[in-house]
């Protein structure tokens, strides 16, 4: 039984949507979260202006990683569809054959893909 998780991610083929993961070549590299301190108090204008950057850089990665994954896994959602739209043809042409065959008929299928 699928979870709210997995019915989530059931596109229109019924295939699980793909999401980047681990070794996966389109996934995105995010620099890890440095914004936690430990044991420190109020740190100087230019350390803070520095510290202040450097979380607005990784926020700004961290978008842009989220922008390119989502565009992934729609990309490769369409080619699942694409895909399955094919195979519901190929499953219509087989099963006319079988029709033709099964009646003694020779079949006359025109195939374009």
């Amino acid at each position: 039984m699928p979870t709210s998780t997995e019915d989530k991610a059931i596109g229109a083929t019924g295939n699980p949507t793909p999401a980047p993961g681990i070794g996966e070549p389109d996934a995105t590299y995010v620099d890890p979260d440095l914004s936690r301190q430990d044991n420190v108090g109020i740190l100087p204008p230019d350390e803070q202006a520095w510290f202040d950057a450097r979380e607005a850089a990784r926020d700004q990665g961290v978008e842009v990683a989220e922008a390119q994954e989502e565009e992934n896994i729609k990309e490769r959602q369409r080619i699942l569809d694409e895909q399955a739209e094919k195979n519901e043809e190929l499953q219509e042409i087989r099963e006319k054959i079988a029709v033709a065959a099964a009646s003694g008929a020779q079949p006359v299928v025109n195939i374009d893909l």
